[in-house]
């Protein structure tokens, strides 16, 4: 009974780490931190295929470099060199993204959401920049990927 429940423990723990897809990113000017993963499932290659009606889950490690009391997130989709901002639902960084402000220089946290990839979105190729700004609005990581919005 006991190899049972660790074999279970094993293949669940193993799925888990699976379920992340860590993508090539390009660091768009992260100046209060450094990035150490950008997760995005699903995506198997590159570019990220962003299926519209479904949901992308998105996981960015970074570690900060100064103290953070508030963070911003602000997303855009880069379509022929022209940022068009990507509304988010909840862009308080701090608030139900799997960290708490203050942030605390030094230490590595994972910033945590779902970006629902809606039906009325066009078919197309783009260039997804995402930023975290804090209390001051500087930027403390950014990071960009190809996507490609397909039907």
């Amino acid at each position: 009974m006991v190899k049972s429940l660790i074999v279970c423990v094993f293949v669940l723990c193993f799925l888990a780490l699976g379920s992340c897809e860590p993508v090539e990113f390009t660091d768009c000017g992260s100046k209060e931190a450094k990035i150490v993963s950008v997760d995005i499932t699903p995506c198997k290659a590159q570019p990220c295929e962003l299926k519209k009606g479904t949901e992308v889950a998105i996981q960015v490690q970074f570690t900060p470099n100064i103290n953070i009391t508030a963070g911003t997130t602000d997303v855009h989709g880069i379509i022929s060199g022209i940022p068009v901002p990507f509304p988010v639902d909840n862009p308080d960084a701090c608030k139900d993204h799997g960290i708490v402000c203050p942030m605390i220089a030094g230490k590595t946290y994972t910033f945590k959401t779902v970006l629902p990839i809606k039906s009325l979105y066009p078919a197309m190729k783009l260039l997804v920049k995402w930023a975290m700004k804090d209390q001051k609005g500087n930027v403390v990581y950014c990071w960009e990927v190809a996507a490609e919005i397909t039907g």
